[in-house]
């Protein structure tokens, strides 16, 4: 960069300013009806998996939940100050190929310790004892039932982990089942636990069937172009948060097909691009953002079509799961996956006819997501 030229930084009160817009969408404001409701009343299932592709808004969701919740619950809070709202801490991806458990409870616990160091009520934790405890090594069993006894004293409304992905693709097979009831045990003492991730989170959900049964799903989608009321509103979206970008634009607007190819329909995609040029024409003293802007930071082609390939699956594995009566008799007839009839007493299947094929789902080809989503 030539002398003299400023360099924009997150610290810029411009970009800061824009990273604290907040435009409620449709999309957002059904999912984070469904988690409060869940949150309040968890109506048995007190694991709560939400889902949705990488840069829906995920992380805007939880924030605007754990504020409005903590609102509600500021009453009861300072009528019993042992008692915690939401609290909410990012899972971190293992540097080995296991996922490490320890350290999740670690910083669980330390999202749930008291922060002074004089005395605190019986079964609290400090960060004195935190410490403690990592000098001396402390198993994982240690560590789990020292959070299990501070989660029935601190009584959370919630416990959110974000990027639980890295829970569901770290796991190991054979300890699937110990870690899935364990996971179970610490939804039922914190309330509600929040896994907040990916579609590679409905792997986790699908490993066990009694935590299927015991859970929640809420889907958080993106705005699909084959929808003209959900481009329509995406498009809305776009323009509204293009005017609130704090410095003049030029031909934004008119690059809404370009916009949407780029960010596949998810706003907080959207909102991180253009987070991103703004900084790139701060940094260059530039007066407007323009289009330009936008092409020098955008993802790359290789990037978006990974991101497509991702998205096709999750989307997928939700549209397998719509379930209709029709559905439900073809499980309950003779020789379906529901019937208890023993194999002799079942009737003979039909024969296929020459040249007809056995039923199977035909792949998603790279050419079909590609023409799609207009990628050049």
């Amino acid at each position: 960069m030539p002398p003299g030229r400023s360099t924009a930084t997150d610290a810029d009160p411009r970009i800061q300013g824009f990273l604290g817009v907040t435009i409620a969408h449709p999309h957002l404001k059904r999912a984070e009806n469904d988690l409060r409701l869940r949150i309040r009343q968890p109506a048995g299932a007190a694991l709560v998996l939400l889902c949705g592709p990488t840069g829906v808004g995920k992380t805007t969701l939880i924030e605007r939940t754990i504020r409005e919740t903590n609102r509600e619950l500021l009453p009861t809070l300072e009528a019993d100050p042992d008692r915690l709202g939401i609290v909410s801490l990012r899972v971190m991806a293992s540097e080995v190929s296991t996922f490490s458990w320890r350290d999740l409870y670690l910083r669980t616990l330390h999202a749930l310790a008291e922060p002074f160091a004089g005395d605190v009520p019986a079964g609290m934790i400090t960060e004195k004892e935190l410490q403690s405890m990592k000098r001396q090594r402390a198993t994982v069993a240690d560590v789990r039932e020292r959070l299990i006894s501070v989660l029935r004293v601190r009584r959370p409304a919630a416990v959110v982990w974000d990027e639980s992905q890295h829970i569901a693709l770290n796991l190991r097979p054979v300890h699937v089942v110990q870690q899935m009831e364990i996971m179970k045990s610490l939804a039922n003492e914190s309330g509600v636990l929040i896994l907040a991730g990916t579609y590679d989170l409905v792997r986790l959900r699908n490993l066990n069937g009694q935590l299927s049964r015991r859970s929640h799903d809420i889907h958080f989608p993106r705005y699909r172009a084959e929808d003209p009321r959900e481009r329509e509103i995406f498009d809305a979206f776009v323009r509204q948060l293009i005017s609130r970008v704090p410095m003049a634009t030029v031909g934004l607007e008119k690059r809404l097909d370009d916009i949407y190819a780029r960010t596949l329909g998810c706003v907080g995609n959207l909102k991180g691009w253009l987070t991103l040029a703004l900084a790139h024409a701060l940094a260059q003293d530039h007066r407007r953002l323009e289009w330009r802007h936008l092409q020098e930071t955008g993802k790359s082609k290789d990037q978006v079509m990974q991101m497509a390939m991702e998205i096709a699956g999750g989307e997928q594995t939700y549209a397998d799961e719509d379930l209709s009566l029709e559905d439900v008799q073809k499980l309950l007839l003779p020789g379906s996956p529901m019937d208890r009839t023993p194999p002799g007493r079942r009737e003979s299947s039909r024969r296929r006819r020459p040249g007809e094929r056995n039923p199977a789902r035909d792949p998603a080809g790279r050419g079909a997501i590609a023409e799609f989503i207009g990628v050049p």
